[in-house]
C-alpha cells in the first residue's frame, strides 16, 4: 500500500536499502515500475539511497527513500544538511520502525530524529490514511522546501489494504534536469542564515499541521479525559473507547507528530482533567504535550499520562513498543476511574494469555541447506584449532544466528550492521599494548559493502593482524532476497580487497574440513587477510539440488551413534529429524536441498543421495 500510494502521489524515483519492516516497499514498487515509468533501485546503504533520492529531487522529480529505523541513523548527517539547504521536488523519507525490536538490534522510533534533524514528521493512523499522508507529505515538502519523514510502524508496514478507487499512476512528466544556475550549498559561512531560514520553514509546516485533515477530533469538548491516539495508536484507542461504552471520553487521532499541531491540541484539551497518550514506542508525543500543557493558562493544567507515567508499558518495560487493545482498555479504565472518581464497568479480558500458552517456544534457525551453517561450523572448528582464546566478532544478517544455539554460539561480540570489521580492527590494534588474542570478523556480502569497507581500508593501511570472513550467498537474504552490488558478480569483493593490498582467498563453505583448515591458517598470519566463503543462498532456485539425501536405516545406529545423534540434535538443519519410535534418524525430503552437509559428518556413512 505504501509503494502504490507513493507512486500515485507522483513519486518518480524510489530508492532504499532492505531491512525489515521496510523491504516490501521497494519490492512492491518494482512491480509497478514499468507501468508507472519510474526509477526504482536498491542502494548499497541508506546514505547512498538518500543521496540519490536527493539528486532526483534537485532534478525536479518527486522522490521517496525507504529504510528501517536503523538506517535513519546511518544517513542522519546528510539528512540534516538537506534540511538546511532545502530540496527541489517533493522528497519523502519513509522510516519503517521496528517498534518491538523483532528483527533489529534496537527498538525503533524515528520521531526523535525528526526533532533533532528539524524535519516535519507524519505518522499515518491507518492503511486508509496512507494515500492522503503521501499526498500531504509531497505537497508540504514542496511548499516548505524540506524533506518530510513518514513514520510507519511494524503493523502498518507489514499490513495491506485495498487501494482507493481514485488511485492511478501518472504517466506523462518532463524529463529530469538540474538547473545549473541553482546553488544548493551547505557552506559554513552560510549556516547562520540557512538555520534562520529553516526555522521559518518549520513554523510554516507547524501552521499547516494545525489545519491538516489527517488529524481528527471526536467526542464532547466537556469530556474530563482526552485520549491522544498517535498514528496506529488511535485505532487501539478508538476500539478501547468503544469497548468501554464511550464513557465521556474525547479522542484526538494524531497523524502530524512533529511539529505538533499546538493550536489543535490546545483546543481539544478543553475541560479535560487528564490526557492519556497512546503511542507506539517511546513517550515522544507524551513529552511534547507536557510542554504544551505547561504553557497553558491557569487553571488549565491537566495531567499528561502514557508510557512515561507507567499507565502504558514504558521505556523500562520489555513491553515498550508493543500495543494491544487490552493494554489500552486497562489504561483508560484506570485513568478515567482516577480522574472522575467513579468506576468503569470492566470489559471481559481478551483471551490473549490463554492463546499465548498454546504457542510453543521456538528458537530462530537457519534454513535447510543454508551455507551459513557450514560456514559457522568451519569458523567454530578454526577457532578451536587456533586456541589461545581466539574469538569472533559477528555482524547483522542471517549468520547473526551464530550468536545463538542454531549457529553453535560461535559469535562472541555482535553490534550494529557493519560493525564487525571495525570492532575486530580495534582489538587487533591493541597488539602494541600487549593484546595477543587472535580475532576473526564475520560479515556478509551486502553488509561489508554497506558499512564494512571503511574499517577494512584502515586495516589495510595499519597492516592489522585480523581475518575478515565474508559470507557471500549472492543476495541480501535476511530481508527477502534483494540484490546487492555483489549479486551476479557485478562487483567482485575479492577485487576490492586485493585492490587495498589485502591477500584474499575464496573458499567453498560446503567443504567444511578444508575451509576450517584454511581459516585457522589465515588467523595465524600477522597481517590482514580476507576469506570469501561463497555459496548461494538455499532459497535461490540455483541453490536447489534436485537430488535430496536420505538415511539408510540399516547403517544408522540411532542413539548408539558415537556422535550422540549429531545430525538431528546438533547440526540444526530443519530437514534432519529423529524418529524416537524406531530410534533412527531420517531426513524430510520436502525440505532437503541436497547440500550434503549431514552426509559429510555422519560417522557410519548412513546418509547419502537418493538415487534411483
Amino acid at each position: 500500500m505504501i509503494a502504490r500510494a507513493g507512486i500515485a502521489a507522483g513519486a518518480r524515483f524510489i530508492s532504499g536499502y532492505p531491512g525489515s519492516p521496510s523491504s516490501e516497499i521497494l519490492d512492491h514498487a518494482q512491480r509497478y515500475a514499468d507501468a508507472a515509468t519510474i526509477q526504482v533501485e536498491w542502494a548499497v546503504n541508506e546514505m547512498v539511497a538518500l543521496q540519490t533520492a536527493a539528486a532526483a529531487s534537485h532534478a525536479g522529480m518527486r522522490a521517496i527513500v525507504a529504510m528501517k529505523h536503523n538506517g535513519l541513523a546511518v544517513c542522519l548527517d546528510f539528512l540534516e544538511s538537506l534540511a538546511y539547504t532545502g530540496i527541489g521536488a517533493g522528497l519523502l523519507l519513509i522510516s519503517c520502525d521496528d517498534t518491538q525490536g523483532t528483527m533489529s538490534g534496537t527498538k525503533g522510533d524515528a520521531r526523535p530524529y525528526a526533532r533533532l534533524g528539524k524535519l516535519p514528521c507524519i505518522e499515518p493512523c491507518s492503511h486508509d490514511q496512507i494515500a492522503d499522508a503521501m499526498t500531504t507529505g509531497f505537497a508540504l515538502s514542496e511548499r516548505c522546501h524540506i524533506p518530510i519523514i513518514i513514520r510507519s510502524t511494524t503493523a502498518l508496514s507489514h499490513g495491506s489494504a485495498p487501494a482507493p478507487a481514485h488511485m492511478h499512476y501518472p504517466q506523462s512528466a518532463d524529463p529530469p534536469a538540474f538547473d545549473p544556475t541553482d546553488r544548493v550549498l551547505d557552506f559554513p559561512p552560510m549556516v547562520p542564515s540557512l538555520r534562520t531560514d529553516l526555522a521559518g520553514r518549520l513554523r510554516q509546516a507547524a501552521a499547516s499541521f494545525d489545519d491538516a485533515a489527517l488529524n481528527t477530533v471526536e467526542g464532547s469538548p466537556d469530556a474530563e479525559l482526552l485520549v491522544v491516539g498517535v498514528g496506529t495508536g488511535s485505532l487501539y484507542a478508538r476500539e478501547a473507547i468503544t469497548a468501554l461504552g464511550d464513557a465521556g471520553i474525547r479522542l484526538v487521532a494524531l497523524a502530524t507528530v512533529w511539529p505538533l499541531p499546538r493550536k489543535l491540541l490546545e483546543a481539544a484539551i478543553g475541560q479535560a482533567r487528564s490526557i492519556l497518550v497512546v503511542e507506539d514506542a517511546e513517550p515522544f508525543v507524551e513529552a511534547a504535550i507536557k510542554e504544551i500543557v505547561a504553557d497553558l493558562p491557569d487553571p488549565i493544567h491537566p495531567r499528561v499520562r502514557g508510557r512515561d507515567s507507567g499507565d502504558l508499558p514504558g521505556p523500562d518495560s520489555s513491553l515498550c513498543g508493543i500495543l494491544d487493545r487490552q493494554q489500552v482498555i486497562d489504561a483508560i479504565r484506570s485513568v478515567l476511574t482516577e480522574t472522575t472518581g467513579g468506576s468503569v464497568v470492566p470489559e471481559p479480558g481478551a483471551p490473549n494469555a490463554a492463546l499465548q500458552s498454546l504457542v510453543l517456544p521456538r528458537a530462530p534457525a537457519l534454513c535447510a541447506g543454508c551455507p551459513h551453517r557450514s560456514s559457522l561450523l568451519s569458523v567454530q572448528a578454526a577457532i578451536a584449532m587456533v586456541g589461545e582464546d581466539a574469538f569472533v566478532v559477528g555482524d547483522i544478517g542471517c549468520y547473526g544466528l551464530g550468536a545463538g544455539p542454531s549457529g553453535y554460539n560461535v559469535i562472541n561480540v555482535l553490534h550494529n550492521m557493519g560493525a564487525s570489521v571495525g570492532v575486530a580492527l580495534g582489538f587487533a590494534s591493541l597488539r602494541p599494548l600487549g593484546f595477543r588474542q587472535r580475532v576473526l570478523a564475520l560479515v556478509g556480502d551486502s553488509t561489508i559493502l554497506h558499512a564494512g569497507l571503511p574499517a577494512l581500508v584502515q586495516a589495510a593501511a595499519n597492516r592489522a593482524p585480523l581475518l575478515v570472513v565474508v559470507l557471500d550467498n549472492g543476495v541480501t537474504a535476511m530481508t527477502g532476497l534483494q540484490p546487492n552490488p555483489a549479486t551476479d558478480g557485478a562487483v567482485r569483493i575479492e577485487a576490492i580487497c586485493t585492490g587495498m593490498g589485502i591477500e584474499t582467498i575464496t573458499l567453498d563453505p560446503l567443504d567444511v574440513h578444508r575451509t576450517a583448515l584454511c581459516l585457522a591458517e589465515c588467523m595465524w598470519r600477522d597481517e590482514p587477510m580476507v576469506a570469501v566463503l561463497r555459496s548461494p543462498c538455499a532459497l535461490l532456485p540455483t541453490a536447489i539440488d534436485p537430488i535430496p539425501f536420505a538415511v539408510d536405516h540399516d547403517r544408522c545406529i540411532g542413539s548408539g551413534c558415537g556422535c550422540d545423534r549429531f545430525c538431528a540434535r546438533v547440526l540444526g538443519c530443519p530437514a534432519n529429524l529423529f524418529d524416537e519410535a524406531i530410534d533412527r534418524a531420517y531426513i524430510d525430503t520436502a525440505l532437503c536441498n541436497g547440500c550434503g552437509l549431514c552426509a559429510e559428518f555422519c560417522p557410519t556413512g548412513a546418509i547419502a543421495e537418493m538415487r534411483a
